[in-house]
């Protein structure tokens, strides 16, 4: 490595130099082992103070108590034992995991239950007995019961009490009874933040590590750069060239990234990501408390900690969108500097497709906040990295791939990757190694550097045992604990929905064409030109490394598989060219074989293809193209057409350096994807009268503050349900009508409630007495009613919005109108002679549902009366009876609307995070997150672990959402649900104790 010109020298000797990269391992490996200062909060809650905005006296009140770790260190609790009654409980995320299918939830008081029983106190915790005593109920006793260290202790009445018992897991805590309106009631609990501090040694040990790596790298460079003159000049010249062959490919790219950041729909994973970066500063790590309480995320601090201050400058989508744009730009100016190293032609066909490749690659996978951008781009540096070390460039090279890879390896698992060029690299080092005396220590040296600095930037703010509690928690979820052996899944879940997507599908068979046109070629040979080959096929075996075998990780090769595909499909031989068009035949039926939306809310007004439920095949959309896209036949003729007209440019045009027949047709099903994707999602936003994505972030672009999907959706007002009064008299031709429905007005109606059935763990209404409720149930065991019945006629004043139902009982589905039990309501309006009917409207309610259920109607233009109407005409089983409240009516307004007004925290799921940027994430006091006041979530996804208790057991009020025009599909991710699959939840409905439980509900004040 003598180089002319004027060059630094180097101040250690090769040994020396060997002795400080070791000391600069063993110092950053000493930081990561160094403990950490862990912080703990103490919180404190009496249920007199009414954060949640229930007025006092309520039978039952919700702590605070939703820990991020959800182990408490130490608890104590205050409770009044002179009442009988008094019961405090607290639910086990542990066992909601075992029930996450399940909407009951039962076992409230699994993890901790204190209860005062007429004549003792006790404290029993995964339901057998830990402490007990006993007490007279003199006036003003109250109980005290602390835990700390595994010890227990519970005094009362000057009796004391010890006991040994486990650790307190705490998901939800809840006062019950007498003890949920007594000022005495209060719990204290101690536990860890997440968030950790480095100590004065770890700063020590950083900062001799740091200092280490710079005098090696600082060698490194020395030993293996040219003179400052040439490097100067090479510097200028690949400005010129950059600048020189900027062109029309380029222009395209950049034009159709731009177009992606703005189109493309979320990424589900995207929501979880935001709320973490949002949350960071409340506890000070990246929580993964959504999914794995008390972990957080081991990898990608330094990523999240940049995420989060970019997320905090704008919570638009599309500025959050931003970061990707800028990697992928940079990704595409890496893949060019390749491509004229390996003497990829700068202008025609290879370079148009590897544009077209790239572009499919990155709206498939690289339009997201998670890390596969980022990684896509570290691979793509790394591979010009190995380039320029193969080409005999040492000294900088080093030192930045070292950069490179442990910030690749530091921000997620599949970052692995980005050491598959350093392994396809091996000859350049062996080469290496053999013509420099050296080498052999150099080698040695740099990868104590890599070792050092993927040390330092992966336990930055945290230490081996940290990281090790986290990646215990995170294996115990099934999703992070996949084998070698179930790599499989990766692929198979290219079948399912987000990932079942033309785009997404096309973008692997682009690696699987890229790797095949490489196996094709006749003379492989070695050289360079092999060198992304072997680097995709190697990312794509180091992929079975990871932990998960979700199909986003493959993003990371995006830039790999566009840089291969051009390379290899242009080398592949005359011979061969009628295999390989076979072969992308193939992965181009594969492709279309199977289109899934890619979440619940990409499309509003269209849908993305026509399945044919007889033939099994997806149509061209809207007949704009000659064949089925599933087609391989059709494929094979156009195939066949395009490569007959890419072989007569070849022969006569061949200084056009037009695409060869395999690279022609590649080209084509890139287009076709791209035009399709880009042409549905466009005519969607500019035709759909109402939100889409699309249509916010062209907001964004305006520069209108905008909620987003909270600016269409429609939910009740929290405090606006309320019963109606009667009035009116009814219209004989409505009568009739509500007759032809099979409605009439046979029956009993009790008002008040309904009788306590055997069969029937649920309790009369609270507080709606005035509101009254119809049933056919006997209160005997056995005894079964039928019967019809018609109410009066109740008045809708302005503002109520929404007509709500409670039923219970045995249903049939709507549309079953001749037989069976229905409930239904029947709209009206009053004129001279009487209430006309406006018509009848019946829900598809179906099966038996045991406890009070809420069905809501929206009330239709010009409509001022309504009544109820129920049908009773089975008694075959003693699940044959139905009972329904009279009508209730609550106020409606857009989501971002009743949010802001009320001014209560609102918990989102992460997924619909940026449908709705004018929502936060809940407010956390350290790490013990407060109540929310509402909640808004896609249907049957529990994932607020921390509030399960409440949640499962229906102690929030559940609403359908208003969404005009309805969703056109109804799945997001893996989570089916029904049309209405966004549910708005809150709290200041209702109070009293879950619905699910013993179906108390009261009216707001």
């Amino acid at each position: 490595m003598t180089d002319t010109g004027v060059r630094r020298r180097p101040l250690l000797g090769v040994r020396w130099l060997a002795s400080v990269a070791i000391l600069a391992a063993v110092a950053a490996l000493a930081y990561a082992a160094a403990p950490v200062t862990q912080d703990t909060v103490v919180h404190r809650y009496r249920p007199s103070v009414d954060s949640a905005g229930v007025a006092p006296g309520a039978e039952s009140m919700a702590a605070s108590l939703a820990l991020v770790r959800p182990s408490a260190d130490a608890l104590h609790l205050e409770l009044p034992c002179d009442a009988p009654g008094s019961t405090f409980a607290t639910t086990s995320p542990a066992e909601w995991l075992d029930r996450r299918d399940s909407l009951t939830f039962n076992d409230l008081g699994n993890a901790l239950y204190v209860r005062v029983t007429d004549g003792s106190v006790e404290a029993t915790r995964n339901g057998g007995i830990v402490i007990r005593i006993d007490v007279a109920h003199e006036p003003g006793c109250v109980a005290d019961l602390d835990y700390r260290d595994g010890l227990w202790q519970l005094a009362a009445e000057g009796r004391e009490s010890l006991a040994a018992g486990g650790p307190v897991r705490v998901s939800e805590a809840w006062f019950t009874g007498f003890a949920a309106s007594d000022s005495r009631s209060a719990v204290t609990i101690e536990t860890r933040e997440l968030g950790t501090s480095p100590t004065v040694v770890q700063i020590l040990l950083l900062a001799v590590a740091v200092a280490a790596l710079l005098i090696v790298s600082r060698e490194l460079v020395v030993r293996g750069s040219k003179s400052r003159e040439r490097a100067s000049e090479a510097a200028g010249s690949r400005l010129k060239r950059l600048v020189a062959n900027f062109g029309l490919v380029d222009i395209a790219v950049v034009t159709t990234l731009l177009l992606w950041i703005i189109l493309i729909p979320v990424n589900i994973d995207d929501g979880w990501i935001a709320a973490s970066a949002r949350s960071y500063d409340a506890h000070g790590d990246f929580s993964a408390l959504y999914t794995e309480p008390g972990a957080v995320y081991s990898f990608g601090y330094w990523v999240g900690w940049l995420q989060h201050l970019w997320l905090g400058v704008n919570s638009s989508a599309l500025v959050a969108r931003l970061p990707a744009l800028a990697l992928g730009v940079g990704t595409w100016a890496g893949l060019r500097s390749i491509g004229r190293r390996l003497d990829l032609p700068g202008r025609g066909g290879s370079v148009w497709l590897m544009a077209a490749v790239f572009v499919v690659g990155f709206g498939a996978w690289g339009v997201t906040l998670r890390a596969e951008p980022l990684v896509a781009a570290l691979v793509v540096m790394s591979t010009l990295l190995a380039i320029r070390f193969a080409q005999g460039t040492r000294g900088w090279v080093l030192v930045v791939w070292a950069v490179v890879i442990a910030l690749a390896v530091t921000s997620h698992t599949a970052g692995i990757i980005v050491l598959a060029p350093v392994i396809a690299s091996w000859p350049a080092f062996r080469q290496w190694i053999r013509t420099e005396s050296e080498a052999r220590y150099l080698l040695i040296v740099w990868l104590l550097v890599v070792g050092s600095l993927v040390l330092i930037v992966w336990f930055i703010d945290s230490n081996i045992a940290s990281k090790l509690e986290s990646m215990r928690a995170f294996r115990a979820s099934s999703s992070h604990d996949d084998s070698i052996a179930e790599e499989f899944l990766r692929y198979r879940n290219l079948d399912l929905s987000p990932y079942a997507t033309p785009m997404r599908r096309m973008s692997v068979a682009f690696v699987a064409i890229g790797i095949g046109a490489f196996l094709l070629r006749v003379r492989r040979g070695a050289g360079l030109i092999n060198l992304p080959a072997w680097s995709l096929v190697t990312g794509l075996i180091m992929l079975t490394l990871t932990p998960s075998k979700w199909p986003w990780h493959i993003g990371g090769l995006l830039g790999l598989a566009a840089l291969v595909a051009a390379i290899e499909l242009r080398k592949i031989e005359k011979p061969r060219w009628a295999l390989a068009i076979l072969g992308v035949v193939f992965a181009m039926s594969w492709t279309w074989s199977v289109s899934l939306p890619w979440t619940a809310f990409d499309l509003r007004t269209y849908e993305w293809t026509v399945f044919d439920p007889l033939t099994e095949t997806v149509s061209s959309e809207a007949g704009l193209l000659p064949f089925e896209l599933t087609s391989l036949v059709g494929w094979a003729i156009t195939a066949g057409v395009v490569a007959l007209l890419a072989a007569a440019v070849l022969r006569f045009r061949p200084d056009l350096h037009p695409p060869k027949p395999p690279e022609a047709v590649v080209l084509l099903g890139a287009v076709l994807v791209i035009s399709l994707t880009a042409s549905t999602l466009w005519s969607d936003s500019s035709d759909t009268e109402g939100w889409t994505f699309g249509g916010q972030n062209f907001a964004s672009l305006r520069g209108d503050a905008t909620c987003g999907l909270g600016d269409d959706i429609e939910v009740p007002v929290p405090g606006s349900l309320h019963p109606l009064s009667r009035g009116g008299v009814s219209d004989p031709e409505a009568d009739l009508v509500s007759r032809a429905a099979g409605f009439s007005d046979r029956g009993v109606f009790e008002s008040g409630g309904f009788l306590e059935l055997g069969l029937n763990t649920v309790l009369p209404l609270a507080n709606m007495e005035s509101v009254g409720s119809w049933t056919t149930s006997g209160q005997a065991l056995g005894e079964a009613n039928t019967g019809k019945y018609r109410s009066d006629w109740f008045v809708l004043e302005p503002g109520d919005d929404e007509v709500i139902l409670f039923v219970m009982g045995s249903y049939r589905r709507g549309d079953e109108s001749e037989l069976g039990n229905a409930v239904a309501i029947q709209w009206g309006e009053a004129g001279g002679l009487g209430v006309a009917d406006a018509g009848v409207e019946q829900p598809a309610l179906s099966g038996f549902y045991p406890d009070w259920a809420l069905v809501s109607f929206t009330r239709p233009a010009g409509v001022d009366r309504v009544r109820l109407l129920l049908r009773d005409d089975t008694a075959t089983s003693l699940e044959s009876w139905v009972s329904s409240s009279l009508p209730l009516a609550v106020s409606t307004g857009a989501v971002g609307t009743v949010a802001e007004s009320t001014g209560e925290a609102v918990l989102i799921t992460p997924p619909l995070l940026p449908y709705f940027p004018c929502v936060e994430v809940p407010p956390f006091d350290r790490s013990i997150i407060l109540p929310p006041g509402m909640i808004i979530q896609t249907w049957k996804v529990f994932w607020q672990q921390t509030f399960t208790g409440s949640v499962a057991s229906d102690r929030w009020f559940r609403v359908g959402v208003n969404l005009d025009p309805p969703l056109v599909t109804a799945q997001i991710g893996a989570h089916t649900g029904d049309a209405g699959n966004v549910i708005f939840i809150s709290q200041r409905y209702l109070t009293g104790s879950g619905a699910r439980i013993n179906g108390e509900f009261s009216l707001a004040e």
